[in-house]
């Protein structure tokens, strides 16, 4: 012991931090820099830890922000499609107002065209109407002016200078065998002149009562016609002609069968086998 009661060192190492081994680091290990202490370890694992996180965090904020930069700009571009989807349905709907108002328009120009058609058909039939009554009124008039006049078929031709009038009064003095004196007022060839061609003869005879006569004469000397390739009928008028033309070939038919026919106007008749003429259409 000391002075101070024996405790001199045991105080000097206490007041001494280079003696007191909890202030000096060299003589505690659990002091040392590079080992902190047991109590910081675990702070500052759970540092750590949150620093991880939070990177780990905001590396998804990034990725967040990214994806919404992303669909904001596929929103900004939808946007702009729609507007110009709008403005595409505007200018639709616009031209289709346009349409619909020609097509009312047109509708009504149609109705307008059909109904002015209708009077046109009318009046197309009322002329037709009236036209055919002319028609007939006419073939009336031409059959009453024929009426008198014969035609005298396969009399040769024999010069431009023959006279058809003695050709014919000869025919009817030998062939028919009419000993009456006939007037004929007037007596030539129609149509137009062609080689092999036999042009027939008109006849106008004065008397109505004549050419019946000579009709009648034909019944008793047909036979004699037939012998000389000749015949006599009555001159018919050109519609009861074009009504003929359009049924020959049914004569051509008929005949081809081996059936008579004859021409009633313009009626066709063929001979039954009781033999009487009935009138064929078709």
């Amino acid at each position: 012991m000391n002075q101070f009661g024996g405790f001199g060192q045991q105080y000097q190492s206490t007041m001494n931090p280079s003696l007191n081994p909890t202030m000096n680091p060299t003589l505690n290990p659990a002091m040392s820099p590079m080992s902190p202490p047991p109590w910081a370890t675990g702070l500052i694992e759970d540092i750590k830890t949150i620093k991880q996180q939070n990177n780990i965090v905001v590396s998804k904020i990034d990725k967040i922000e990214e994806s919404v930069s992303k669909i904001t700009l596929k929103v900004e571009q939808l946007e702009l499609q729609v507007k110009s989807m709008e403005n595409s349905c505007n200018f639709i709907n616009g031209q289709f107002e346009e349409t619909k108002l020609k097509l009312n328009k047109s509708e009504e120009q149609i109705k307008m065209f059909n109904e002015k058609s209708n009077k046109f058909e009318n009046i197309l039939h009322t002329y037709q109407t009236k036209l055919i009554q002319i028609e007939d009124a006419n073939d009336k008039l031409e059959f009453h002016s024929l009426r008198q006049n014969l035609l005298f078929h396969g009399i040769k031709e024999t010069s431009n200078q023959e006279n058809c009038e003695e050709t014919i009064k000869t025919l009817i003095r030998d062939v028919l065998q009419i000993e009456k004196n006939i007037e004929l007022d007037r007596v030539h060839r129609i149509g137009k002149a062609s080689p092999g061609k036999t042009r027939p003869i008109v006849t106008k005879l004065h008397h109505y009562s004549d050419r019946e006569l000579i009709r009648k004469a034909l019944i008793d000397n047909n036979q004699d016609l037939r012998t000389l390739h000749q015949g006599v009928g009555i001159q018919q008028t050109k519609v009861t002609l074009e009504k003929r033309r359009t049924k020959q070939h049914i004569v051509d038919r008929e005949r081809t069968a081996g059936r008579i026919t004859k021409w009633a106007g313009s009626r066709l008749l063929v001979k039954r086998q009781n033999g009487t003429y009935q009138e064929i259409i078709n």
